[in-house]
């Protein structure tokens, strides 16, 4: 290989380097816009329900996009307009989620510091719980921000147990 070969691969090499470090970057600052956000009021673990996260699960669906593009006088720009909205209200539910998820982390945390022997077990589960839903959340994110054409089919699960387990345990306390 010639030198001006090595130095074309490295300026390669150099762009997409720089190009994943701006990607991870955005999805941190999102994330971070998730941590941020602040609890409107007193949290009562008993009040969380996983059913209002159930439209999620259907805004990563393509159904409706099939059924549009199936009409007459479909236009591309307008299947792409709905898919923008849709990435913005998948946000919204990504935010009240992360919101919820923090206030239950939270009142389970202070659950294990009003009766550390009791609860000694909550504490690894706590931290456990604690690094799936933010990598979870980083993979949604990742997702969101990709270039195809389709939503991401989101499979909160991986969300949704965690805290339905610790809303179990808050409630029982």
């Amino acid at each position: 290989m010639t030198i001006g070969g090595n130095v074309a691969l490295s300026i390669a090499g150099g762009v997409f380097l720089g190009s994943v470090v701006a990607l991870l970057a955005l999805i941190a600052v999102r994330l971070l816009r998730y941590r941020r956000r602040t609890f409107p009021g007193a949290f009562d673990p008993r009040d969380f329900s996983i059913a209002r996260y159930q439209p999620v699960m259907r805004l990563g669906g393509e159904e409706d996009f099939d059924f549009l593009a199936s009409l007459p006088g479909y236009r591309p720009a307008t299947g792409a307009r709905l898919r923008r909205e849709r990435r913005r209200i998948l946000r919204m539910y990504l935010r009240d989620l992360a919101q919820d998820f923090r206030a239950l982390h939270a009142a389970a945390r202070k659950l294990v510091a009003d009766s550390p022997a009791h609860n000694s077990e909550l504490v690894g589960l706590l931290l456990r719980y604690q690094l799936t839903f933010w990598r979870s959340m980083f993979l949604i994110e990742l997702r969101l921000l990709a270039p195809a054409a389709r939503l991401p089919r989101l499979d909160l699960t991986s969300l949704l147990n965690p805290m339905e387990i610790m809303q179990i345990y808050v409630s029982e306390a």
